[in-house]
């Protein structure tokens, strides 16, 4: 097991967004997480790596637990620099290159040999299938092909855990395949991963478990096969029914 959250609350004043959530992933899993927009699914995310303060909760990632409410800075470092979050809008530096992009983590956060840095980025551009476009800027590129920019920034990091938000959410259709391709390679090569998409078919194909997100709670999980195909929950079987995932013949 390399990630397992306990009791995992969060609240924007006095509304609870996050409530009491807990789940485990272990080493070269893929976890889907699905649920209705506002369901609190990138929230979740936010809160693993501190881009939000959780409220309450238990933290346990790989070699380090901690109590959320007395969280050190120690301990929140630790978390960010052993994971990696792919964003919906991309969040590149406008005014680097794909390739420049790629190496910003590797020479200003790792600290790594310049011509390390540059050996690993390139190879991870070829990776992501953008060997020829490593020194254009984000401007000049296609929604998808920054999308594949970000990942291989994540992948250049070597994190334990990579995290994708919506990653193909503000993608036109035609290019969402190509990412999903990408993602589908990396989970594939047994990096661990945690993916909140709206895309069931994808995560049925790529998910190794799969939570069902509701108002800020696990109704439901379990392999995607079950989850998916007899959902055990009525709440679980109206989303997948209003996503076309089954009908009122399948189960």
């Amino acid at each position: 097991m390399i990630l397992q959250i306990n009791d995992l609350r969060k609240s924007f004043g006095s509304n609870e967004i996050i409530k009491g959530v807990r789940f485990s992933v272990n080493e070269g899993e893929v976890l889907g997480i699905v649920g209705s927009s506002g369901s609190g699914k990138s929230t979740i995310l936010r809160c693993i790596n501190y881009l939000e303060k959780p409220n309450s909760g238990r933290i346990r990632f790989a070699e380090r637990e901690f109590d959320i409410e007395t969280a050190s800075k120690e301990d929140i470092r630790y978390m960010r620099s052993h994971t990696a979050m792919v964003f919906q809008q991309f969040n590149l530096f406008r005014y680097k290159t794909a390739f420049e992009n790629v190496m910003e983590g590797l020479v200003v956060v790792q600290k790594r040999p310049k011509d390390e840095a540059e050996r690993v980025s390139r190879e991870l551009l070829v990776r992501v299938g953008l060997c020829n476009r490593t020194e254009y800027y984000p401007r000049e590129l296609s929604g998808g092909q920054q999308q594949r920019v970000a990942i291989a920034r994540a992948l250049a990091l070597d994190p334990k855990l990579i995290m994708f938000d919506e990653p193909t959410s503000a993608l036109d259709p035609e290019m969402i395949g190509e990412v999903l391709d990408v993602i589908r390679n990396v989970a594939e090569s047994g990096k661990t991963m945690i993916i909140v998409s709206h895309e069931m078919n994808f995560i049925n194909d790529v998910a190794d478990h799969v939570l069902f997100l509701d108002e800020g709670a696990v109704v439901e999980e379990g392999a995607p096969g079950m989850l998916f195909g007899r959902p055990q929950h009525e709440r679980t079987r109206q989303f997948l029914r209003r996503a076309n995932i089954i009908s009122d013949y399948s189960i």
